[in-house]
Order: structure tokens, then sequence, then C-alpha cells
């Protein structure tokens, strides 16, 4: 006997990553079914629509989400958009997936989580990496002690952005919309940190890099005393992902030196022991050998928005997360401004 399964409408704000990657992680799940996009142009959503096969395009975000048929609004737009979109949703009842940054700015982004905390609506904020096997593992052990006390964790996440690389006069460049290095890389590594070793009480922009709008090299100390480096540039050739962690008992690596941000990454444990270092990663499977490895990453997190909807539960990462790390950029771009250390206000996840 075939088991029925429940579906809800996906409705996509957006045709870049919207149709490339939320699309097809959506489509993973068999209680997804894909009922259209819109875009700025209608021309846009219906070449979307045309390349997935099913669907509809809609002239603007509001016919979207006025559709009945639409239970969760996808919103993938640059992030000064995305208030006025997610608020809509959030007021006819829809529940909503959400790109980081929430917002190009601090009030956006307390708004929308305001709204969606307010009306209790089922949300998810699409912060991958957490979702890697390996990452997991590395959480694992991580928070199992494996490495004692952390001391020291350094991040060097460097690549080359389309829109850097062509010159093109975009949002993703402009901080001030809620592109460039800090907004499009900091947000998920901010993010990622935390999970890994605590809240960040203060921020430091260093002035000593060649250009403030694609290289940024932060400091930061966490509430255990942890410190913390990250150099973050969108417009470099040399492409690569580390994160590198040094407790009492030993360094843990985290690298990715492939163009795909989230296939290929591999950990490798060495303790002060002297034993044999561990090193951990996950293959692909054939199957998605050749796909954009965010695809498999925000599928898990499409179905787990599902699971909180069919469960009644808060799914995560959510609003709260992403007010959490807007909170973080902004005391990031408040100490580029000043030139001076930021302590991070209190709350959310202290």
């Amino acid at each position: 006997m075939t088991e029925n399964v429940t579906q809800y409408g996906i409705g996509i704000v957006g045709t870049g990553h919207g149709a490339r990657v939320v699309a097809p992680a959506f489509s993973l799940d068999t209680r997804a079914r894909i009922c259209g996009f819109t875009a700025a142009r209608l021309e846009n959503a219906a070449s979307a629509v045309a390349e997935l096969g099913t669907g509809q395009a809609y002239a603007h975000w509001r016919d979207l989400i006025a559709d009945p048929a639409i239970d969760i609004v996808a919103i993938a737009v640059p992030p000064a958009h995305v208030e006025d979109i997610a608020i809509a949703a959030v007021h006819a009842g829809k529940a909503i997936f959400l790109e980081k940054p929430l917002a190009a700015g601090i009030t956006g982004a307390r708004n929308i989580s305001d709204a969606v905390n307010g009306a209790d609506t089922p949300n998810v904020v699409d912060f991958i990496f957490p979702e890697l096997p390996v990452w997991q593992t590395a959480l694992k052990y991580l928070h199992g002690n494996t490495l004692g006390r952390i001391r020291h964790v350094g991040v060097h996440w460097t690549v080359m952005t389309y829109a850097n690389k062509h010159l093109l006069d975009s949002w993703k460049i402009r901080p001030e919309d809620g592109g460039g290095a800090v907004f499009n890389f900091g947000a998920h590594t901010f993010h990622y940190l935390e999970l890994m070793i605590g809240p960040i009480r203060r921020v430091f922009v260093r002035r000593d890099t060649a250009s403030i709008d694609t290289r940024w090299l932060l400091e930061v100390t966490f509430d255990n005393d942890t410190t913390g480096e990250i150099l973050l540039d969108d417009g470099s050739e040399d492409v690569r992902h580390e994160i590198n962690i040094t407790g009492d008992a030993g360094h843990m690596a985290l690298v990715n030196h492939s163009t795909d941000y989230t296939h290929g990454f591999s950990g490798e444990i060495s303790l002060s022991d002297g034993s044999t270092p561990l090193q951990f990663a996950t293959p692909l499977p054939p199957s998605m050998d050749n796909t954009d490895g965010r695809i498999a990453a925000t599928a898990g997190l499409a179905s787990r928005l599902l699971d909180g909807i069919e469960c009644g539960e808060p799914a995560s990462p959510n609003c709260t997360d992403g007010l959490r790390v807007q909170i973080l950029l902004d005391c990031t771009s408040r100490s580029n401004e000043n030139h001076a250390w930021v302590d991070v206000p209190p709350g959310l996840h202290e």
C-alpha cells in the first residue's frame, strides 16, 4: 500500500540562487511541490518555470504570496528587499525559507525576526555549513572536548566571486546593500564559529587590509576567552576555505580548496599526545558528483522546515539565529567605522 504524502506548495521569490539551488533542494523532498517563481522581470520567472517544467510565473511577489496553493515562501533576493516580502508572507500565514543575511541592516533583520516570532511562523534560514557531514563530525569532536580547552581559531576564506571577476555593478559587491565579503561570507562564518566555539564577545576590524571592499581581516574574542582571526576576501585568485582550531590537547583543521563552496571539505585532528592524526571526510554519492554542493546542504534545511510544519515544532537555524548573525555583522560595520573594538550586545544565544 502506498502511503499518502501531504504536499506543501513552494513559491520562490528570486530566480538566481532561488532557481539554481533552492528549487532543486526542495524538489529532493517528496513533500514539496514547486508552484512557481516570481522575479524582478517576469521573463526571468517564466524561464525558471520552463527549465523546471512545472509551476507558473507570477508577475509580482504579492501575487505569489496571495496564491492559496502556496504554503511556503522561499525568498532568495538581495538582502535590501527581503523585509517587505518576508513580513507580507508572515501576515498571509505562510511559512518562510530565508537566505542570509536576513537584511541589509540591523533594523530590517529585527523587524523580520519580530514579525516571525510574533506570529509563530515556521521558518528556516539557509546557513548551510553545519549541514555538511564533515562539519557535523567536527562539531561532535569539539563538543566532546577532544581538543581540550579551545585557545584560538583561525578562518581563511578567500574566493573570486563572479561579480568581482567580471567587475559587475551588483549588490553582491556593496556592503550597504548586504553584499561584499563580510555580509556574503562573514554571515556564514559568524554562525558556524558560534556553533563551534561559543558566543562572540567582541569584534575588531583591522585596517591593514588591501581593500576594505573585498578583503577584511577581523579579530574576535569569545565569551570563553578564545581568540580568533578571520580573513575574508571575495576578490582573490587564491581559492580556499580553511578553519584551524587549536586547543590544549591538539589541533583541528577543516580544509576545502575546491571552487565549490561545500563539496571538497576534509578534516584532520592532530592530538598533542603524538597519536596518529585522525582524518575524516565524506565522499559524495555518485548522483551528486556534478551538482552544486549547496543543493544537498540546502535540501536538509528544506526538509527540516517541512518537518517543523508537520510536527508543530520550531526548526533551526531560524530567524533568531539570523538576527544574532546580523548583530555581529552590525558590530563589524561599527568597528570598521570607528576603528575600535566593539562589544557584542548580550542576549539571544547567550
